[in-house]
């Protein structure tokens, strides 16, 4: 039997957890709504080939993506850069101030639901050594 392990902030926000080849949790509000609106602070990077954009860092300070439940306005916090983030090449230190005025927009997609999955780089790491395939992948 598996243990369910998730971040702990979004602790009273996790509807379903599933251990896939990943851990895969469904998000939902307090009240256990499921569709639920994207909020963001930072920039909107556009890839080619891809249908959205992606949420990134601004130039000001570290991103932040937010859920809110359309119906009753319960807003939290699924990632914020300058509290869950990690830059191990600089080791970024922000001021507090900057943390506390990063004002959200909403992304303009219909209220969804929500699957969220992660690893950490020791699970892909490991998941890549013990790949079938004949490929050879340097680790440094």
């Amino acid at each position: 039997m598996m243990t369910e392990k998730y971040p702990t902030w979004l602790a009273g926000h996790v509807k379903t957890w599933e251990e896939k080849r990943l851990p895969t949790v469904t998000l939902c509000s307090t009240t256990g709504n499921e569709l639920l609106e994207v909020w963001y602070y930072g920039d909107l990077l556009a890839v080619k080939g891809e249908t959205q954009s992606y949420i990134v860092d601004s130039d000001e300070a570290p991103g932040v993506v937010a859920a809110r439940d359309p119906e009753n306005g319960e807003e939290f916090v699924i990632f914020d850069g300058g509290r869950h983030g990690y830059d191990n090449m600089f080791c970024d230190e922000h001021d507090p101030a900057e943390l506390e005025h990063r004002p959200l927009k909403r992304y303009e997609i219909p209220a969804s639901s929500w699957y969220w999955s992660w690893g950490t780089a020791w699970t892909m790491r490991t998941k890549k050594r013990t790949s079938t395939r004949t490929r050879r992948i340097p680790w440094n």
